[in-house]
């Protein structure tokens, strides 16, 4: 089934993923374009489906032998150079992880793998080559039920009933839980039906009742799809369901009333070139950008050179791709096989086997310099989870059942931990949430991803230590560990101060000020010492993969090579926040552990000291430099002896 119009709109919906994984700042919402897709999907397979069907030509073989060799050939062959790449561009952590959404990917749960992995829009999320194969998982996951659903109920009404029904059902979902479960929400095919579901209704209603030419209606489809690929909802906790709402009901109304007017545009023909290779663009691309962040060490982002040689890299191997892997499987308009789809299956089944393989070795780290896994692996604690009353329940928390120190904070306080053990004599227990910094009535608030779901959780996890601090009289001193950087730049921050059940207010420098005094001052009354413990020293460069790649002899791209960190551009990035913290150390008479003074002599400040590599990524200690630290300093007596 070809139409320019449908080609155009693929060419819109690529052309914004591509932009927007290039960072380009004009298309803020050009993730979803992906959405775009989803409809588009949705309506064609459907329309396919109901037409078979109603002819009796329609068998489950030839289906799934058709989607086989449209989808598996271009995607296969990116698969395959990719495992390449992460061969001879990855660390041994990154393969690691490579090799387990390679599975994914060729078994299509890649939105699951990413799922348990992390969030689309994480800072991690631009070194997984294979990220975007989340989308494929969802359209062949949802390739499997509609055939059997659509060959089932013959009767219209019954079609009508399930299908509509089912996306509505889909939508609910969506809607109620992406504010308390983003990642769950964003990934996995129940709250992600709906789009599909909604081309899948599209098809019955024309099917039924034909297309509509309605130039108004089309316009109005064209200018919200722009808008919201330009300016997509935010500050919300549901914006990401209203900015997808929006692109999924105006892609429907160009689909539906806007073919004619397609030809009109004069943009149509280009934009339907692009869709004609947007399959392969989509595959090509991000592994691109992908490598390109992995290698670089200079910082967050692309130096726009090279983002437009990889913009440029994209479309040409884009084109050869589709010119030379996707097209010689498609169907020819006779409706037979090509000369290469005659060809034997047993070579792509092959592939799969030897991608599992791949995939499999490097899951688990066989593969050479293995003992570079720790280097970059989160550092969790005494235990994965210490929040809340898991840290009173799990006995793994605590080292003592009489410790005289309570570490109360994020992962910055996580990461402490192995250092303080060093000392054999420290009685700890620990209460840390991720993204959690210590607080009395202020949570961290940022959505889509931490709702005031997330906050009214680290309230309570700071809550219930303070309490824990309050009524232990073991405890002598509580450590309060994090960046201190969370709210800055942020325009509103969840708060109990004047309402119980907590709300959004303005964020302020003398808000925050004031929740720490409130805090400080509340444990120093029930006779507990406090210290605050700042950040290791930052810069924009990830200083642990650097090292690693460093001493792999990986590819290094960027100015600041050599992996150390300037004094100058550290404080210069975290001013703002070792303002305020310096304006409590001398309001509150409150100690504070400043890592400049211990890792930055002569304005330079290590991220390596002899053969241990301190850190694991832009900020945070790994177990061996946390370890290095707790021993060169004495970390746990020199808290305990500077707290006040």
């Amino acid at each position: 089934m070809f139409r320019q119009d449908i080609q155009a709109l693929r060419g819109i919906a690529v052309s914004a993923v591509v932009l927007y994984h290039a960072n380009l700042p004009f298309v803020k919402g050009g993730y979803l374009g992906v959405d775009v897709f989803f409809v588009i999907s949705g309506y064609l397979i459907t329309s396919m489906l109901i037409k078979d069907i109603a002819s009796q030509r329609f068998t489950f073989t030839e289906f799934y032998r058709r989607r086989v060799y449209r989808l598996f050939p271009a995607a296969f062959a990116v698969l395959a150079v990719c495992s390449i790449g992460a061969f001879w561009l990855m660390t041994p952590s990154e393969k690691s992880d490579f090799g387990f959404h390679l599975l994914g990917a060729v078994t299509f749960t890649s939105n699951i793998t990413h799922w348990l992995n992390t969030g689309y829009f994480d800072d991690s999320a631009e070194l997984l080559p294979l990220l975007h194969t989340w989308s494929l998982s969802i359209e062949e996951q949802y390739y499997l039920f509609v055939p059997l659903l659509l060959s089932v109920l013959v009767d219209s009404k019954a079609r009508i009933f399930v299908i509509v029904g089912g996306t509505l059902l889909s939508l609910a979902l969506f809607t109620v839980f992406a504010p308390s479960f983003s990642d769950a929400t964003f990934y996995l095919i129940p709250f992600r039906v709906w789009e599909l579901g909604i081309g899948s209704s599209l098809a019955l209603l024309v099917t039924h009742k034909g297309l509509l030419s309605n130039r108004w209606l089309a316009w109005l489809g064209l200018i919200v799809l722009a808008v919201v690929l330009v300016f997509p909802f935010k500050n919300s906790e549901y914006a990401q369901v209203l900015s997808m709402l929006a692109i999924t009901t105006a892609t429907a109304l160009l689909i539906y009333a806007g073919r004619e007017q397609w030809e009109t545009w004069k943009l149509s023909r280009g934009l339907a070139w692009l869709g004609e290779i947007s399959y392969s663009l989509y595959l090509v691309h991000w592994p691109i950008f992908a490598f390109l962040n992995i290698a670089y060490v200079g910082g967050v982002g692309l130096p726009r050179l090279i983002t437009l040689l990889a913009l440029i890299a994209s479309f040409v191997l884009a084109w050869l791709l589709h010119r030379f892997v996707e097209q010689p499987f498609r169907i020819k308009p006779n409706g037979h096989f090509s000369e290469a789809r005659q060809r034997p299956f047993a070579p792509m089944i092959l592939v799969v086997f030897v991608l599992s393989l791949v995939g499999l070795w490097l899951v688990n780290g066989k593969g050479p310099n293995h003992r570079y896994l720790e280097v970059t692996e989160p550092v969790f604690g005494l235990a994965r989870d210490c929040s809340a009353q898991q840290a009173l329940a799990d006995t793994n928390c605590s080292t003592s059942e009489e410790p005289e120190m309570l570490l109360l904070g994020d992962s910055h306080a996580m990461h402490l931990v192995p250092g303080l053990l060093t000392n054999s004599n420290a009685k700890l227990i620990q209460f840390t949430g991720s993204t959690c910094p210590p607080s009395l009535q202020l949570g961290f608030y940022a959505p889509p991803k931490f709702t005031t779901v997330h906050s009214k959780a680290c309230l309570l996890n700071n809550k219930t230590a303070i309490e824990y601090a309050v009524q232990t009289a073991s405890v002598e001193v509580v450590v309060l560990a994090s960046p201190w950087t969370y709210h800055l730049g942020m325009e509103h921050v969840f708060s109990t101060q004047d309402n119980p059940d907590g709300g959004l207010v303005r964020y302020s420098a003398e808000l925050f000020k004031s929740d720490m005094h409130n805090l400080v001052q509340l444990l120093r009354q029930n006779g507990k010492r406090v210290i605050i413990v700042t950040a290791p020293p930052a810069q924009i460069n990830d200083a642990g993969k650097c090292n690693v790649r460093k001493e792999l002899g990986l590819l290094r791209l960027g100015q600041n090579v050599d992996c150390e960190i300037s004094l100058i551009d550290a404080q210069r990035q975290r001013s703002e926040s070792d303002q305020v913290m310096l304006e409590l150390e001398e309001s509150l008479s409150v100690p504070t552990f400043w890592f400049y003074d211990r890792l930055c002599p002569q304005g330079i400040c290590k991220t390596k000291f002899d053969n241990t590599i301190l850190y694991r990524d832009f900020g945070h200690l790994n177990h061996e430099g946390s370890r290095y630290i707790g021993e060169e300093f004495d970390l746990y007596e020199l808290l305990m002896q500077s707290a006040q």
